[in-house]
């Protein structure tokens, strides 16, 4: 859990938004959010991280709890984004998965939980991506989309083939970085987040 510890914060690519993450060697945290400079959210609780899963316990706030299962860290990079299941070491080719859990309401009897399953397959430039969502445990809703991709000094772009923007993997050219064995293509800073060690 080490690795973890210290300030990280990700910047969106329009640079209108920050993230930014303080993990404490007590195993306490501070998330806080700004838009076009001004101050937009801020939470605090425990954290747990281990084997790449990321668990936030919230104080006081709704959601109670949320697991990111796909949180790469190395020296002064840390991403939230997919794991490699099987992919071959030089290249994107192969498998990437990653999944998120929130429960709502955790003291409460009425409590929902939404887990989110996220799955690319790249191979020959082209990929699949899906998005299933259970609540509850039931299955809610299932996306997919389907598209070629090129890479370019450091770049990934992307064309999906019906227009659709499924599992982050959005048209359009982005950064990407493979930070221990965990695949980050930079749109958002909600999910597919590179953050810097301050």
């Amino acid at each position: 859990m080490n690795e973890i510890i210290g300030i990280w914060i990700a910047t969106s690519p329009d640079k209108a938004k920050t993230e930014k993450y303080v993990f404490n060697g007590d195993g306490t945290f501070e998330y806080s959010t700004t838009v076009t400079g001004k101050a937009d959210r801020k939470l605090t609780g425990k954290f747990e991280y281990v084997d790449q899963n990321l668990t936030l316990h919230y104080d006081n706030s709704n959601p109670g709890t949320s697991t990111m299962k796909g949180v790469g860290v190395d020296k002064n990079k840390m991403c939230i984004g997919y794991k490699k299941v099987h992919a071959n070491e030089s290249t994107l080719v192969g498998v990437w998965c990653s999944e998120s859990i929130v429960v709502y309401g955790v003291e409460s009897a009425n409590s929902t939980k939404v887990d989110t399953f996220l799955t690319a397959v790249l191979y020959n430039n082209k990929f699949n991506s899906f998005c299933k969502v259970k609540i509850n445990d039931k299955q809610s809703t299932v996306t997919n989309s389907a598209g070629t991709y090129l890479l370019k000094d450091g770049n990934i772009t992307l064309e999906n083939e019906n227009g659709a923007n499924t599992a982050y993997f959005n048209n359009g050219t982005h950064a990407y970085y493979i930070i221990s064995d965990v695949l980050v293509i930079v749109n958002d800073i909600t999910w597919n987040a590179l953050f810097i060690k301050s």
